[in-house]
């Protein structure tokens, strides 16, 4: 059913940002009066998660302040919890994933398996 496993997963703004540091991309989100539900460094790429109500307000904040190109930008839909797979288990998951994608009505897919990636 359409929706059936929503609630596992947590509708989030994602934005990536190259060049930055932490502090200097909390400073445009205090200046612009944004909240985010976290930010952390992931080899040198600053990754900002906030409401998806404000990732338009959130791109224009970072575009003010000079800000062009992100790494990333985009709504996703985020794990509550990961499920660890291996082995056969694994290789099956792969299968039905790659399957799904090739799904000429399947946009994204979701899931929260943990690929270790």
């Amino acid at each position: 059913v359409s929706g059936s496993a929503a609630h596992m997963f947590q509708n989030t703004a994602v934005f990536g940002i190259e060049g930055k540091s932490e502090d200097e991309i909390l400073e445009i989100l205090m200046e612009a009066d944004l909240d985010m539900r976290d930010i952390m460094d992931e080899e040198g790429t600053i990754i900002v998660y906030v409401e998806p109500e404000q990732f338009h307000a959130t791109q224009e904040a970072f575009k003010a302040a000079g800000i062009e190109e992100f790494a990333v930008a985009e709504l996703t839909m985020l794990p509550m919890t990961e499920v660890v797979l291996e082995g056969d288990d694994l290789a099956k998951f792969e299968k039905m994933i790659d399957a799904l994608e090739d799904l000429e009505d399947v946009q994204r897919v979701y899931h929260n398996a943990d690929l270790g990636e």
